[in-house]
């Protein structure tokens, strides 16, 4: 259900049903739901949404973070525009990107 909100540019969607899914149901989410909100954020403009969730994966769920998710951070910000935040984002990542970046 995110990523079908996410695909149809409904990002607020995307986020009401993972905060459902996760306060309401206490699931510990992985990297599956994180990719689909993440990519949800890109596709509705909502990077900052998008940059907070991407923190939170680590920080908060102690998800390791694989290419994808850094790949979905470089879509965020590209569909935005903000092509020196994807070099600067780049520059920055701890490994070296990958095909999906």
């Amino acid at each position: 259900m995110i990523d079908g909100y996410g695909i149809h540019g409904d990002g607020e969607g995307a986020i009401r049903i993972f905060q459902k899914m996760v306060r309401e149901s206490g699931v510990k989410p992985d990297q599956v739901p994180f990719v689909a909100l993440i990519s949800g954020c890109s596709h509705a403009g909502l990077v900052e949404e998008g940059l907070t969730y991407f923190k939170e994966m680590d920080k908060e769920y102690g998800i390791t973070l694989l290419d994808e998710n850094y790949g979905s951070v470089v879509d965020l910000h590209a569909r935005a525009d903000r092509l020196n935040e994807v070099k600067s984002f780049i520059a920055a990542m701890p490994k070296k990107p990958g095909p999906s970046v």
